[in-house]
């Protein structure tokens, strides 16, 4: 969500699957994320995600490429319903 994107926090929804379901299937394969509101109801709305908020995924000096492609590839495999 936003014009431009700079840091190391993404916000980000999968289709029309609720944000706690994608967390949810995040967990299963190991991956931390949150998911809701963020304590920001108001900017959720201005940035316009769906009703009940998005997911955020934030990375830090210790993760690695790795840990992105690992995010990528499940939620790959999320979309596609695995």
């Amino acid at each position: 969500y936003g014009a431009r994107y700079e840091g190391a926090t993404l916000l980000f929804s999968v289709n029309n699957l609720s944000c706690d379901r994608v967390a949810e299937e995040l967990n299963r394969r190991q991956i931390c994320v949150r998911s809701g509101f963020h304590c920001a109801p108001l900017a959720h709305q201005t940035l316009g995600t769906p009703p009940d908020g998005a997911v955020r995924a934030s990375f830090g000096c210790f993760n690695q490429i790795s840990c992105v492609d690992h995010l990528a590839f499940a939620l790959r495999d999320i979309i596609r319903g695995e």
